[in-house]
């Protein structure tokens, strides 16, 4: 009798957005009666230990990435001896997982250890193109982001190629070895009652450290003074409760999935960095938003550009970090068009996926 394919899992572990954007693909697999095991670290195991404690759950090797606050791209670039020592020990963790676990198949969110454990693999990653604020190095990293990417048997982009792709020009390819599968969110859109003024304001914390920090503290600082009402939902998965001294703030230290559709269904606006995985959470739920990019973190530097230049949602630089005005600012604006659901895209990838496996 032949048992039901038996797929690990791995998100990497830098802030949560890996973990999120993967829950949807679990929920694909599940429905598929596939037998999945998870594996990843820190915060991103812990959300998706909450998120499906009846699965197995492996903790990999992982690195504190620790992201400079005023030299981002040479603060990462000093950690590479590091990170190359982890992905050895990464890659030794999940073959022994595959062989120990019977693993028929690997999934993984640019966790670079994830190839060449001897079964069906594939990577999700949205950066075909790797952004890094300047011509030479961008090209550098870019190509050899794509040689790793190539070392699965496949990469699958969450976003649309074309003009309308809401990471813009990170996820755009023409290779034979890509496919896109579509934004993927854990979220969909939601039709709750306004209750009207105060205003609704959720405020998502995210990101490495001491960045996420110093996102919260920038927000807690001017909300006290606001007429608004604001829910922050701290980013960090079994972190312990935090009380509020604001009368109008309401601090959460993690919200699941369930908790986040709830709170988005009754905000009338987010604030957020631009992670990618917030843009397809925002572009799945319909929500008008004001973006704060992390500060000298390329990428989301880059897509807050994108985004101000198509005028869906307001963005300021953090320096200049007003939320009475960009909350107005957010009001105004439409929010990105709305799409709903996992695309065929996605079914087409992972049936092409599973279709390379054949469990004894």
């Amino acid at each position: 009798m032949t048992r039901s394919p038996r797929i690990l899992v791995a998100p990497l572990n830098w802030g949560l957005g890996h973990a999120t954007r993967s829950i949807p693909i679990i929920r694909q697999l599940l429905d598929r009666r596939c037998d999945v095991v998870l594996a990843s670290d820190g915060p991103a195991l812990d959300l998706l230990k909450g998120e499906f404690p009846e699965l197995l759950a492996f903790e990999l090797p992982g690195i504190n990435v620790r992201y400079g606050e005023r030299f981002f791209t040479l603060a990462l670039a000093a950690q590479i001896p590091s990170l190359v020592r982890v992905i050895r020990k990464e890659k030794k963790a999940i073959a022994q997982l595959v062989a120990s676990q019977h693993i028929d198949g690997v999934i993984s969110d640019n966790r670079f250890g994830s190839w060449g454990s001897g079964v069906p693999d594939a990577v999700l990653s949205h950066q075909w193109t790797v952004e890094t604020g300047n011509p030479v190095s961008r090209a550098m990293a870019t190509t050899l982001h794509r040689r790793i990417l190539r070392r699965y048997g496949a990469c699958w982009i969450p976003d649309w190629n074309g003009t309308g792709s809401l990471a813009g020009r990170l996820s755009q390819a023409d290779d034979p070895h890509t496919l896109h599968v579509g934004p993927l969110s854990r979220l969909s859109a939601t039709n709750a009652e306004k209750s009207g003024a105060p205003l609704q304001v959720l405020v998502i914390c995210s990101g490495p450290e001491p960045l996420r920090t110093r996102f919260e503290e920038a927000v807690m600082k001017q909300a006290g003074a606001l007429p608004h009402r604001f829910l922050i939902a701290r980013g960090l998965p079994g972190a312990g409760p935090v009380a509020s001294d604001l009368p109008n703030v309401i601090v959460r230290s993690h919200l699941d999935a369930k908790g986040l559709s709830t709170a988005l269904s009754e905000a009338d606006v987010v604030v957020s960095r631009t992670g990618y995985t917030t843009v397809m959470d925002l572009a799945a739920t319909g929500k008008k938003a004001l973006l704060i990019p992390t500060p000298r973190q390329p990428e989301q530097e880059y897509l807050g550009r994108v985004h101000r230049e198509r005028g869906w949602w307001a963005i300021q630089d953090q320096s200049g970090m007003d939320l009475a005005t960009g909350l107005d600012q957010a009001m105004v604006l439409p929010g990105a068009p709305l799409h709903e659901g996992q695309t065929k895209s996605l079914q087409v990838a992972l049936d092409a996926f599973l279709g390379r496996i054949s469990p004894a």
